[in-house]
């Protein structure tokens, strides 16, 4: 290839430039964009043994001896009995949570706690082959942080005789306060890697598409070819409505007619314009679909409301302002009144709904991003520049947002929260947790009235 004059030598080096830059970016976006689809992947994960291990009375999990478990066939393994009632009950949970889950596939969901020093099964839901009670679980790193009270999920599959899984471990507390047992929750490894590779193909083929625009762009002005100029952009462009078509599909976004027809009467120039164009597009697009799963990674997925990731950030940012000096927040408590009776007497799909609706109440008083849910039937807020005049004025308006929230419930249902919040005291207040503690007990005393008042309605009937 021979460039006559410096202006095609400076359009080389440029073009040369570009190429790596793309390359480069590419890179970069596929680690980050993948990253954040784990992220996503793993609070999901997370949230599901978080809401089983919520359901689950503590109390009774303490009482199931070898007794209440099911007989099993020493050659088959098969169930020759159910077990207790109490036994079935749990199990029922772990069960109707699995099943719960539309968009996810669990294919086991147990229960372990610790024996003699051990982690051992103690119900597992499995039918055609259940890890036997007593028997000893594999472990894993996670587990010792899940006894230490935090939700947790492997970072690296293990395997064992069931096959390969990343496990999702929650705490199950009794009335205590005290860590009884572990929700476990398997998800096939496969299934999760052939979900991140699909990410990762997809960016990887779209920085190849980019590549392929740039190194087209240079043998078309080097070489000065005209001829089939339109064929080609027509090409490119129904490859580029393709991917934008995948990225929607990925994002949920209503599709619309995208396709833009070559123009027929284009020279060199106009065609140069046009790759320069399509590169812009194309790399913007990344950047948007990064961020989509940088945001997705933050939201929980059922209530739509912040999760557990987003919180700890909001709560390590608060805890740099306290450290600064210069905090000024306050700190709300909500939780559902009633929702173990109504997954028990009407499903978890009843319960769902009840969750999504106290959700949504809460986010028509405070904004969206200072909403977090941080666990089975529990939320919070974090309000920055308040004051108790005003948090007191929002909260009156919970209620009407609840009371708006019951008329449009079903009869069956009934959504209560208890409630409670705290503005923080730079005089005595040296961590969040001191705030979020008497936010909590002040929830508490609101739940102890409701029920007071409850157990009256009742009898009184």
């Amino acid at each position: 290839m021979v460039f006559k004059n410096a202006n095609s030598k400076f359009f080389l080096i440029i073009s040369i430039v570009m190429i790596i830059s793309i390359g480069i970016v590419g890179v970069l976006l596929t680690a980050h964009s993948v990253s954040n689809l784990k992220k996503e992947i793993w609070s999901n994960m997370e949230s599901v043994a978080t809401t089983a291990a919520t359901l689950i009375d503590g109390d009774e999990l303490e009482l199931i001896t070898e007794e209440d478990v099911p007989v099993l066939d020493s050659e088959t393994g098969a169930r020759l009995s159910d077990g207790s009632e109490r036994f079935k009950r749990i199990e029922h949970i772990l069960l109707s949570v699995k099943q719960s889950q539309k968009d996810m596939y669990i294919p086991y969901i147990y229960i372990t706690r610790l024996e003699n020093g051990h982690q051992v099964f103690v119900i597992d839901t499995d039918i055609v082959s259940p890890g036997e009670y007593g028997e000893e679980v594999v472990y894993t790193p996670s587990q010792p942080i899940a006894w230490a009270g935090t939700p947790m999920v492997d970072d690296d599959p293990y395997s064992d005789e069931w096959g390969s899984y990343y496990t999702a471990w929650s705490p199950i507390i009794d009335s205590d306060g005290h860590v009884v047992g572990l929700v476990g929750v398997d998800f096939e490894a496969s299934q999760i890697a052939d979900q991140l590779n699909f990410s990762m193909i997809l960016i990887i083929a779209t920085t190849i598409f980019l590549l392929v625009l740039c190194i087209t762009f240079v043998v078309l002005y080097s070489r000065k070819v005209k001829k089939d100029t339109n064929r080609l952009r027509g090409e490119i462009n129904d490859l580029s409505d393709n991917l934008k078509t995948m990225f929607d599909e990925i994002e949920g976004i209503e599709q619309t007619d995208i396709h833009t027809e070559p123009n027929n009467n284009s020279d060199g120039q106009d065609f140069m314009k046009y790759i320069h164009n399509k590169t812009i597009d194309m790399t913007q697009r990344l950047r948007k679909h990064t961020e989509y799963m940088e945001h997705q990674a933050n939201i929980d997925f059922l209530t739509k409301t912040g999760n557990t990731r987003a919180y700890s950030a909001e709560k390590s940012a608060i805890l740099d302002s306290i450290a600064k000096g210069n905090a000024d927040f306050a700190v709300g408590v909500f939780d559902i009144n009633g929702l173990k009776i109504i997954n028990d007497n009407l499903g978890h799909e009843c319960g769902d709904e009840i969750i999504v609706a106290a959700a949504e109440a809460i986010k028509k008083v405070f904004p969206a991003n200072s909403v977090f849910r941080i666990g089975g039937d529990e939320f919070a807020v974090i309000v920055r520049n308040t004051t108790a005049k005003s948090m007191d004025l929002q909260f009156g308006l919970i209620d009407v947002e609840i009371e708006q929230a019951n008329k449009s419930l079903d009869n069956s249902l009934t959504l209560a929260l208890a409630k409670g919040y705290t503005i923080f005291d730079k005089n005595t207040d040296k961590t969040f947790k001191d705030v979020f503690a008497r936010a909590d007990k002040n929830m508490y005393i609101d739940k102890k009235q409701y029920h007071v008042l409850h157990d009256t309605e009742e009898c009184e009937q």
